[in-house]
């Protein structure tokens, strides 16, 4: 393990920016980068947690991915359609033509790929 011998030299802002208390100084090496470790690590870890906490839409979306599914492999999928209704999309998306259409992809579906309704409840209970 390497020791550090030394730290940064501290400098002192400029008077315009003090604004009564002083600046904190590590007093020794360790303790000088373990701030700049928790520093960096609580940066990556907001990072990362916005990324996978995102926007509403992104839940919206999957949720509209969900109807897909289950309606391609004949499930129910009304709780989910209702909720979509109510979603960002319902002035992008025309609804009732969609419900009509929904029922015909499970059909569409054993027709051209009988091996897709497999493999897509597999992806789904992942």
């Amino acid at each position: 393990e390497y020791e550090w011998s030394t730290i940064p030299q501290n400098r002192r802002e400029p008077k315009r920016f003090e604004e009564g208390s002083q600046q904190h100084q590590c007093k020794t090496p360790r303790d000088f980068f373990r701030h700049q470790y928790f520093e960096a690590y609580d940066l990556r870890h907001q990072e990362l947690e916005s990324r996978f906490q995102q926007h509403q839409s992104l839940k919206q979306i999957l949720s509209l991915e969900n109807i897909l599914l289950k309606a391609a492999n004949g499930d129910s999928y009304q709780e989910d359609f209702e909720s979509a209704k109510l979603s960002c999309f319902k002035d992008h998306i025309n609804f009732s033509n969609l419900e009509k259409q929904l029922p015909l992809l499970a059909d569409m579906v054993k027709q051209a790929l009988p091996c897709v309704k497999q493999v897509t409840k597999n992806l789904y209970h992942l």
